[in-house]
């Protein structure tokens, strides 16, 4: 849970490195909606792990009306504010029939309690490299339980170039974020690169493609999107 002054700070960091598209959120969901289409052309169930405020997954299936088909959405995320405006937002968007749930709990938790085949996509942006690698292949593995026949995975994060260890890739992207994210104030910048130094860890896309398929059963995994710190990838079940 977090105190409302921490969160309305993060909360302002947020909004400023989305405005100003830093992390290039644009670009790493503009081949969300296509997929999506052409995957899921009937109707199909979300879950949504480390949703905040559903802001660009909300905007983005909504300009492409992908909304009308969705079954079902759930959102999970440990904070509580984020979950409110991420109600708003889904609710503005989907069919007033359509079962909306927000819960509040740790993503990997979450997904353990599932029962099998009950989702058709599970997405997450910006979220699974809170995690330690271990932690993260029992995440993939617990989705390819839950997902059902056709579904797929979709993340949205930070990634490691594949000839990358994590204290490079801090120091390069600390370093981006100091000469280019200049909309930011001092403090905004300096309490960033520390929960960047302390708090994330970014893995390969080789990483998922052993956790995907030497254990898991997944049919494939593939890049939809590349740019410098940030890849979306789709992981897919038959």
């Amino acid at each position: 849970m977090e105190d409302d002054t921490i969160f309305k700070k993060n909360w302002q960091t947020y909004r400023v490195v989305l405005r100003e598209n830093y992390n290039r959120h644009t670009q790493l969901y503009a081949t969300v909606p296509t997929y999506i289409e052409t995957r899921f052309p009937n109707q199909f169930s979300i879950l949504d792990l480390g949703c905040g405020d559903v802001d660009y997954f909300s905007k983005a299936l909504a300009n492409n009306d992908i909304w009308s088909r969705v079954l079902s959405y759930t959102g999970v995320d440990l904070s509580v504010q984020a979950m409110e405006i991420g109600e708003t937002n889904v609710r503005k968007v989907v069919s007033s029939s359509t079962p909306v749930s927000f819960v509040v709990c740790d993503m990997l938790d979450f997904v353990k309690r599932v029962p099998d085949a009950t989702y058709d996509l599970v997405f997450s942006s910006i979220a699974i490299h809170h995690l330690q690698d271990t932690e993260k292949e029992a995440l993939v593995n617990e989705i390819r339980r839950i997902l059902r026949p056709n579904g797929a995975l979709i993340v949205i994060d930070i990634f490691l170039e594949e000839d990358e260890d994590r204290d490079h890739f801090i120091k390069e992207f600390n370093a981006d974020i100091r000469h280019n994210w200049t909309s930011l104030t001092d403090e905004q910048t300096e309490n960033l690169i520390n929960h960047i130094s302390n708090f994330d860890f970014p893995a390969k896309l080789s990483d998922y493609t052993n956790w995907a398929c030497a254990s898991s059963n997944y049919k494939s995994v593939e890049c939809l999107k590349k740019i410098r710190f940030c890849r979306t990838i789709v992981l897919e079940v038959d």
